[in-house]
Formats: C-alpha cells, sequence, structure tokens
C-alpha cells in the first residue's frame, strides 16, 4: 500500500502545535461479582512479589504469592503459596460486591458487604498488605497454605514442566514446604536442600564449572510470613505478609533472617500505599498510547466453493465423520442453534456430505451460485472426531495459507476454530475424540462479533465493539504485568510469568506451580516484553534480562571451549537459568556421543541469541546514554559474543561463513549464513563501531572493522529477502526467517532506502499469524503498511483466554498463559505503529491506520520524549523533548 500521507495544521508553514497531550489515565479493571475459582483472579505485583487476587463466592479472600526468584531444586518456577483470608461472621457478596484494580495506584479496591478492602504489594519492600475497614465489627483469620505438603516425585506432563529435567531416566523428586508456627506468627518455606545443577553441569560435560560459578539453586529458601490473629472482632485491620527470598543452609536460618528484616522495618500500611502509589504514578506518566479506532468484520468473497471436509489443495481432510452441515448467509439466533443442536438427530454412517436447503441456505457444493455473506454467515454440522487424525476442515472457502475467506476446522487438535479474513476465534480442548458433537459458528458482520458453539451452547465469543478502546486497555495492562513481574534477579517467564494459576480451567490436574514448557528461557520468547521496554522508557525493568546472560558468561564461555575450541561466548536458544542445556534437550543417552552433539535438531544451530542481545543492549544504552552500563555490560558482553563468531566459523574467499547452522527453528539443513544471524552481526558490528572512539578500544575498534568487511551481503533474490544465503529448502516450523532483517534488526524497512524490499518480503512470507511470539504485526509496521499493521494488532488483542477473567490472560498459543510473547508482540506492534526511529532519525506516525486517531507519548534515543495527537486525518500535536531533536524527526514513512 502507499505510504500514508498525513495531514498537518500548518500556520506560515510551521505546524500549529496545541497544547501538550494530557497524560493518558491506565485504564481500571472492575469486576462486579466473586469469582469461582482462581481462574478468575486478578494480578497485582511490585516486580519481584506477585499475587494472584480473587474473591470466592463465599466470602472468602484468596490469592497466590508468587516470586521472580522462587526457583526450587529441580528448576521449576514455584508459587511461594497461597493466603485465605475469612471473616467472622462471614462476608457476603451481594450488590455491593465490587473489585477494581485501581491500575494507576497498583492496588486492588474490594467492597464487600459493608467491608472496603485495599491490597497491594508494597513498590519497595517484600510485602504484600492487606488493609481492611468495616461497619458490622468482625472476626479475622489469615491462613498461609502450603502448595506442597508432602515430598513428590514429578512425573509425565508435570515433570515437562521442569522440563530441564523432562524425560529423565530417573525419579526426579521435589521436597515438601515446611510450615512453622511460632505464636503469634506463621511461616511457609521451601528450602532446596539439593540441587539438579552438578548433575547437569556433569551430564553435559561441563563438571569443572562447579569451580567458575555458583548453583544458583542449592539451598535457595523461599516462603512467608503472617501473623496469627485472636478472634477478637475488630472493625479495621492492617495484615503484613512478608515473602523472603535467600540462600541459607537451614530452615532455621532462612526464618531468623526474615524475622530481622521485618523487626528493622519501621514500615506502616499508610506510608506503604503513598510511596506504592507515587512509584505507579511515576512509571504511568513516562509513556503510554491511547487509541480511538472502530473496526469491522468483512467476510473476504471470493470465487471458491464452499468445501466440506477439505481446503483448497485437497489436503487438511477431517478423517473423523461429519453430516448434516448447514451454511447460512445470514445469522442464526443462539436459540435456533440450540433447536439444531437438540433435533437434527442421530449420525448416520451413510449420509452423504452436502448443504441441507433450508431458508437462504445453499443447497449443493457445486451448482449453487456465490453467496452474499456481507449481512452475516452461520455454520452448524454434526461431527465425531477422530482421534487418530484430530486435525481437519469442517467447512472452509478460502485459499489455502490466506487469509481470503473463511474456515471452520479442529485445529490445532480436538479444537474449534474460526478464520474470517484475519481474524481468528480458537477454542482449545474443545472436541472428545469419539464422541458426537454439534458445532456451529456465526459472524455477526453488522455488531463485529463471532462466536463457536458446542452442543448448542456459546463456547467462546469474539466482540470487536470499540476497537481502540480493546487496544488501549491491551497495551496498558501488557505493560503493567510487565512491572509487575520484572524487577526480580531473573527475568519474566515468558510461559505465565509469575501470575500461573491451576491449570484446570484448559483441563490438566497439576496445582499452580504447573506451565507448558517448564523454566527454562527460550530467547526468542523472553526478548519480546523486554524489546517493548525500550520505547516505553521503563529501562529499570531491563536489569533481568541482561543479569540472566551475564551471570552465565563463564559457563558458556567454558562450553563453547569443551565443544568447539572457540572463544567467547554463545547462548543456547532454551538456556536454563544457570547456563546449560536442558537435559531433555541435549539428549539423555550419550552413548556413542561427543559432549557438543545436541540431540534437539529446533535449535541445535541456532546462533542468532547473541547479536539480539547485543541489540537489545545498544538500544538500552542509546536511549540512556548510560556510560556506566556500556563499560560494565555491553562492551564486555559485545566482546564476548564476537569473539565467538570470529573464532568459531571459517572463512571461505575472506567471507565469514556460519555453518553448521540453521535458520530458527525452521530450516535445519545445509545452512549458511542464516538470515537472523547474518543481519544480526550487520546491525551490531554497524552499531558498534558508531560508538565514540573514546568509548571503545582501538583493538576492539578494528576488529569490528575487519568482521565487518568479512560478512556477506544479506541474500536477496527476486526482490525480497532470503532466510539465508544457502540452505535446503525443506521447512520444519512455522517462522519466516528472513523477516529478521525486519525486526528485530531494522536492515530493511521505513528510513532504510530498502522500503519496498521490506514489503515485497513481508508480502511473500509463507507463514501468517498474529498470535504468540508471531512478529507479523511490527514487521508490518516496519515495512510501512499500516492497514496489515492495524489488523494484525486487532487479532493479537482478541487473543484474551474466555476461561480466565483477567482480560490480559493471552494464549495459551504455543505457550502457556498469561502468554508474555503474545502481550509483548501487541506493545511492540502498537508501538511500531506510531514510532521507529532508524539512521537517527525519528519517524512518526510511520504506520498509522488513516481512520484511527491516536494520542502518545513514547521514548526515543539520546533521552527523547516524542508527543503526539493524530485526529480525524490531521498530525495536530507533535512536542518534541529535548526541542534539538524536532529537526530529526519525520512524519510518516518519509516516501516521497
Amino acid at each position: 500500500m502507499p505510504a500514508l500521507r498525513i495531514r498537518t495544521l500548518l500556520l506560515g508553514g510551521v505546524l500549529c502545535i496545541s497544547p501538550m497531550t494530557h497524560a493518558v489515565e491506565p485504564p481500571n479493571v472492575v469486576w462486579t461479582s466473586p469469582s469461582d475459582n482462581a481462574a478468575g483472579s486478578m494480578p497485582l505485583g511490585n516486580g519481584q512479589v506477585g499475587i494472584n487476587l480473587w474473591v470466592e463466592q463465599n466470602g472468602d479472600v484468596m490469592f497466590y504469592v508468587s516470586h521472580t526468584d522462587a526457583w526450587s531444586e529441580v528448576n521449576r518456577l514455584l508459587k511461594v503459596g497461597k493466603v485465605k483470608l475469612t471473616f467472622d461472621p462471614p462476608l457476603k457478596p451481594g450488590s455491593t460486591f465490587r473489585q477494581t484494580l485501581i491500575t494507576r495506584e497498583g492496588r486492588a479496591e474490594i467492597q464487600i458487604d459493608d467491608w472496603k478492602l485495599d491490597i497491594f504489594v508494597d513498590a519497595h519492600n517484600p510485602v504484600v498488605w492487606l488493609r481492611g475497614k468495616g461497619v458490622s465489627p468482625r472476626a479475622v483469620s489469615v491462613d498461609l497454605i502450603r502448595l506442597r505438603p508432602e515430598r513428590k516425585q514429578l512425573q509425565g506432563q508435570e515433570l515437562d514442566s521442569s522440563w530441564t529435567m523432562r524425560g529423565c531416566p530417573n525419579p526426579v523428586w521435589e521436597e515438601a514446604d515446611h510450615v512453622i508456627f511460632a505464636l503469634p506468627n506463621q511461616y511457609v518455606v521451601h528450602h532446596n536442600k539439593s540441587s539438579i545443577v552438578p548433575l547437569t553441569w556433569k551430564h553435559q560435560g561441563l563438571g569443572h564449572l562447579a569451580a567458575l560459578q555458583p548453583d544458583p539453586l542449592l539451598h535457595r529458601a523461599f516462603g512467608m510470613h503472617a501473623p496469627v490473629f485472636d478472634q477478637a472482632r475488630r472493625r479495621q485491620f492492617d495484615i503484613p505478609i512478608w515473602v523472603h527470598v535467600d540462600k541459607v543452609q537451614s530452615v532455621s536460618e532462612w526464618w531468623s533472617d526474615l524475622d530481622k528484616l521485618r523487626h528493622a522495618s519501621k514500615q506502616t500500611a499508610s506510608g506503604a500505599g503513598k510511596r506504592t502509589a507515587a512509584w505507579w504514578k511515576a512509571f504511568w506518566d513516562r509513556s503510554w498510547i491511547e487509541v480511538e479506532a472502530q473496526d469491522r468484520l468483512e467476510i473476504p468473497a471470493n470465487a471458491h466453493p464452499i468445501r466440506v471436509a477439505v481446503d483448497s489443495n485437497g489436503q487438511n481432510q477431517f478423517k473423523g465423520h461429519i453430516e448434516r452441515v448447514g451454511v447460512w448467509s445470514r445469522l442464526l439466533s443462539g436459540a435456533e442453534i440450540a433447536g439444531h443442536a437438540k433435533t437434527w438427530g442421530d449420525l448416520g454412517a451413510g449420509s452423504d456430505r452436502s448443504l441441507v436447503l433450508q431458508g437462504n441456505m445453499l443447497e449443493h457444493l457445486s451448482s449453487v451460485e456465490q453467496p452474499d455473506f456481507s449481512k452475516g454467515l452461520s455454520v452448524s454440522a454434526w461431527i465425531i472426531p477422530s482421534a487418530e487424525h484430530p486435525i481437519g476442515r469442517m467447512v472452509d472457502k478460502l485459499t489455502a495459507g490466506t487469509s481470503d475467506g473463511f474456515l471452520f476446522d479442529t485445529h490445532p487438535g480436538n479444537a474449534l476454530r474460526l478464520i474470517v479474513g484475519s481474524r481468528q476465534l480458537l477454542a482449545e480442548n474443545a472436541l472428545t475424540p469419539g464422541k458426537r458433537t454439534h458445532v456451529a459458528c456465526t459472524i455477526d458482520t453488522a455488531n463485529g462479533e463471532m462466536r463457536l458453539y458446542r452442543d448448542g451452547k456459546v463456547l467462546k465469543t469474539l466482540d470487536l465493539g470499540d476497537a481502540g478502546k480493546r487496544i488501549t486497555e491491551a497495551y496498558a495492562l501488557q505493560r503493567y504485568m510487565n512491572a509487575c513481574g520484572s524487577r526480580g534477579q531473573f527475568p519474566v517467564k515468558f510461559n505465565g510469568s509469575i501470575f500461573t494459576v491451576e491449570p484446570e480451567s484448559m483441563g490438566f490436574p497439576f496445582n499452580a506451580d504447573w506451565r507448558r514448557w517448564g523454566g527454562d528461557y527460550w530467547y526468542q520468547n523472553t526478548r519480546l516484553p523486554y524489546a517493548a521496554m525500550v520505547a516505553a522508557g521503563d529501562y529499570d525493568l531491563m536489569d533481568p534480562i541482561f543479569r540472566l546472560y551475564q551471570s552465565n558468561t563463564k559457563a558458556c564461555s567454558a562450553r563453547a571451549k569443551e565443544y568447539y575450541g572457540a572463544d567467547g561466548v554463545y547462548f543456547p536458544e532454551t538456556m536454563t537459568i544457570f547456563g546449560t542445556y536442558s537435559n531433555g534437550d541435549y539428549g539423555w543417552d550419550r552413548k556413542g556421543l561427543e559432549p557438543s552433539n545436541i540431540n534437539s535438531p529446533w535449535w541445535q544451530y541456532a546462533w542468532n541469541q547473541g547479536p539480539e542481545l547485543l541489540d537489545l543492549m545498544l538500544d538500552r544504552f542509546d536511549h540512556t546514554g548510560d556510560e556506566r552500563f556500556l563499560k560494565q555490560q555491553l562492551l564486555p558482553m559485545a566482546k564476548a559474543v564476537l569473539d565467538y563468531f570470529d573464532s568459531r566459523f571459517p572463512r571461505r574467499d575472506g567471507k565469514l561463513a556460519i555453518t553448521p547452522a540453521q535458520a530458527v527453528e525452521t530450516y535445519w539443513h545445509a545452512v549458511v549464513n542464516d538470515t537472523p544471524t547474518l543481519v544480526g552481526l550487520h546491525d551490531v558490528l554497524g552499531r558498534l563501531l558508531h560508538l565514540p572512539n573514546k568509548l571503545v578500544s582501538k583493538s576492539f575498534a578494528d576488529q569490528l572493522t575487519r568482521m565487518r568487511g568479512e560478512l556477506v551481503s544479506v541474500p536477496i533474490a527476486n526482490g525480497r529477502i532470503l532466510p539465508a544465503e544457502q540452505y535446503k529448502d525443506e521447512r520444519s516450523n512455522v517462522e519466516n526467517p528472513e523477516l529478521y532483517a525486519l525486526w528485530p534488526f531494522q536492515w530493511a524497512g521505513v528510513g532504510t532506502g530498502r522500503l519496498e524490499l521490506a514489503r515485497e518480503t513481508f508480502r511473500k512470507r509463507i507463514e501468517r499469524s498474529n498470535a504468540g511470539w508471531q512478529y507479523d504485526g511490527q514487521c508490518a509496521a516496519v515495512a510501512g503498511l499500516a492497514d496489515e499493521a492495524g489488523r494484525s494488532l486487532l487479532d493479537k488483542v482478541g487473543n484474551s483466554n474466555s476461561k480466565y477473567r483477567w482480560p490480559a490472560t493471552w494464549g495459551p498459543n504455543y505457550d502457556w498463559l498469561p502468554d508474555q510473547c503474545h502481550g509483548g508482540n501487541i506493545m511492540l506492534t502498537l508501538q511500531h505503529m506510531c514510532l521507529q526511529e532508524v539512521g537517527g532519525k525519528i519517524y512518526v506516525l510511520p504506520a498509522w491506520p488513516e481512520k484511527w486517531n491516536v494520542q502518545f507519548r513514547l521514548k526515543a534515543s539520546r533521552k527523547t520524549t516524542v508527543e503526539a495527537r493524530y485526529r480525524d486525518g490531521k498530525l495536530v500535536h507533535l512536542g518534541v523533548t529535548p526541542a534539538t531533536r524536532r529537526k530529526d524527526v519525520v512524519v510518516g514513512t518519509g516516501d516521497k
């Protein structure tokens, strides 16, 4: 599409500056009824300590307590415990019930009966404060509940949540929690008396690491304290729940250290509340984005017939039983669908597939005229899913792999999925193999609503409604989630952060410690929340990701030398908190294998993690100008990462040949100079060479210059970027490695002189998805494709899981929920639509849909703040601080 032409208000050739944009208040979240269980919980946190808070139907106040550093002996990130607050006589939720997240202050306010509760996590101390005040006096009880009452062997899917020990041939045990009553105090604590770290180092041929860096799991203890109240009735209370993590030799030492902290503290609930509110206010005032937009739900028209049980390529066949398929070019009511689910009778094995004639429903697949779905669409069918082949089309009217129509199918297996153009509505685990089920879907084009039905009842709904409000809320709540979980020692876990709850709603019989993909850090996933912190100005929240990799440089450097005889450091795509591969991915059976032989082909030879980490570190330095960070963290890491490439790989005709290699998880075979790594090296070498000479030693600058001259060009053919210089065209996963040249490394796109190359590469990508870690949205924005970026963003904000009450519970998509990859991508897409920075120029609204309104405050390099307001096709305000950066601003893509 052509670049957006933004009109500006001009007076004498100068942009008219309206008054400064007001600070946008983050949206509150309000619930007017109690919850059934933890799936109805609300997250709060201070960056280290987090809670999942809900009120049960009987008036009990419940919350899980978590901590970013609560790692068990088998490398699982566990809950600290659970807290139950009860009243006598009980509070009775009724018409007065109201639970509100006061987002701007980081606290929850709960009105139950004639009592009001304030609950928050102290922004500066590891304390959860419970404050209550009521009219009718009540006795109050606080109970600390341990989640691991006995020593337990992890097996099967529960062991997978360790991931490091997945598939271990020997028993894997997690110890029980300790409960201590020392009236008037109570404690719950988990203490790691053992650790899997030495076993892992030895198994992976790195037993000597014990002398190089400490074991982060051994003797780690994490727990909480609360007072034990008498049963006197009271009208108000202030209760502190202390949370403590330490490395100690015994539980008694942990207990003693926590008591010293408590007694030394001079905190009051009132003072803690004021400090916490001030911290959150400063956080929200840094940056914000507010969108006004309306969304339309359109069903793309095409010339395809309506197919049953197969796609346009004759593939994705529905292998189970399907019949009585109905397709209407109108909206069926819920009552009509419920009636079909009751009256369409038994499935007959001899029934043929056809469209049944009823009203304006279509009679035959091959002989009808193309229907007009502009007023809506309804599909209904009886099915028996196959256990052996659970994935298949039910009704299909699009070109396979595109978004030019609609489909109704069971992807990704025992799920119900409805795709309409670029919109997707998914209900996982919705079907039982072998069970006769009535399924239906409706598309309401007038009101922008998609629905999935099972056995006559609504299963899931996507209501497009006020698109701007949904986008604004999604962005703000994800940023809130980042702040709640990214001030600890360890980074945000992409698969749930510290806000997992028991997965009963998703069909798994485990406790709240469980998460899919376990405790390891995938770089591709971990990067996404942190990449979104740059433009938001949340630099203080970025420390944990840098700390994780910096703390493991000794281990990773030793491995590079041991496995490959290389200098420097490389980081596995999937890495434990102590720098190793997962043992299951590394391979338990090592018979006949060299230590360097990694069993998992998914990322065995993926090397792009180091350049990506440097790119993120350079972003932080460019924004903050923090020379201490540069000298102590960035430059040492850059030297180590680049030394690995310099010493590990051969030269061919004077050029670096990065091989063996792979293009992320998608191309595994015969890969030389994969684009993610190659373009990353082009990016970081160029950026490092642009640092002031006084900050970079001459010897390192000479190395940078030499290595830059040894890089081959980014591979291009037929007007698009390729996944690698050489590769076997055999795909193993659903990624587009060539898009790394757009994001995270903006080598092509807005401001690069390669805008059309970026657009053609994006248009010809093979995989198309807006879920989870997929990065189509920001790539569309980098390519200046405003409408495509907007559609991607709308899909992403509709990804909230309907089984959970918290609206920012994304996913689980490829990972687990709340999916922090997906949330990070929401932020990144919207940020790139509003602001991009390339080559010292700041591009304002480079990919903004013309009919949407927006106002924002975002950060750019050199401590720059950009504020803008765009309304009704006009840029009505642009503020740049410091004013000297105004000359660097370009409105739109800069295209002529």
